[in-house]
């Protein structure tokens, strides 16, 4: 993948891929949702969310836990 880690053509890469591989979702983090902020990205500060082992633009309403991260380390633990 070219695109810069979080940027929107970065997610749209990422969801294409999980569509076409459909991985299947371990059971203990399938109802697992966490919020992730992360600071200073290449452009602007970045909203997503880890939603039943999805990574998504954005956060969730429900999520009980918000993790807010520097997006150097954000790079490492995800890539």
């Amino acid at each position: 993948m070219t695109q810069t880690f979080l940027s929107d053509g970065w997610f749209e890469e990422a969801e294409k891929i999980r569509a076409e591989i459909d991985p299947e979702v371990p059971e203990a983090i399938q109802g697992l949702v966490i919020n992730l902020v992360v600071k200073d990205g290449p452009s602007r500060d970045i909203e997503a969310k880890m939603e039943a082992g999805r990574f998504a633009k954005g956060l969730a309403d429900d999520a009980p836990t918000k993790l807010t991260v520097p997006y150097d380390i954000a790079r490492k633990m995800f890539i």
